[in-house]
């Protein structure tokens, strides 16, 4: 899913608010982190038998999959999936259900063309992109480009620092485990906040360059 939903959701969100749509996959996550580490928070305080903790809070995490997987049902193929296939007739309908507009609307028919001609000027079905051809000239460089700004995120420790929260403020003195759980999540609220004040102010009024040289300095 989390390589997956952004990509559905940049392909299908308009594209004067693109940024944005997309970025509010990154705040989603962080919100559901919060959450859970302040229902964790809740449980070591509330909850003195220890086998009833673990219990409850994998138990907890049924509910927004079983959310997930009902809202999954209706939801359609990406248009531009769709015309890669060459399902055309299926594309455009898709798109009229996502923009909740007439087939006949001028904005459904000038994006549907876009698509097409984006598609056409890709030269082909992205789904018979090899390695190879990643690494001829004029490709490599972007390929290295995108390949090194993944990795160079995830060597930022980011998601090690989230999954481990609780022990590093252990370490650091917070001893008991309520205190730590609840250092934990002042730390995703923290998180929200920041997340939230990037998609309101930074991602589409300074531009994707400036919000990655800026992020990746700060981090």
């Amino acid at each position: 899913m989390s390589s997956i939903t952004p990509v559905f959701v940049a392909e299908t969100a308009p594209a004067d608010v693109r940024g944005r749509v997309t970025g509010l996959f990154q705040e989603f996550l962080v919100l559901g982190s919060t959450i859970a580490y302040w229902l964790n928070y809740g449980i070591e305080r509330g909850m003195p038998v220890l086998s009833a903790q673990w219990r409850i809070s994998l138990g907890v995490q049924m509910i927004p999959a079983v959310s997930l997987f009902i809202g999954l049902i209706p939801l359609k193929e990406s248009p531009r999936w769709l015309v890669e296939k060459g399902r055309e007739d299926q594309a455009l309908a898709s798109l009229v259900y996502i923009r909740n507009m007439p087939v006949d609307s001028h904005d459904v028919s000038r994006e549907f063309v876009e698509i097409k001609a984006s598609l056409d000027e890709e030269g082909g079905k992205m789904g018979e992109t090899t390695w190879k051809e990643c690494l001829k000239p004029g490709v490599r460089n972007r390929f290295a480009l995108i390949f090194a700004l993944r990795l160079c995120q995830q060597l930022t420790g980011t998601n090690s620092i989230g999954y481990y929260a609780p022990q590093i403020f252990q370490t650091v003195g917070l001893s008991r485990a309520d205190a730590s759980l609840f250092a934990t999540g002042i730390y995703g609220i923290a998180k929200l906040i920041f997340t939230a004040i990037s998609l309101l102010f930074v991602i589409d009024k300074i531009g994707r360059r400036r919000a990655h040289v800026g992020g990746g300095v700060w981090m």
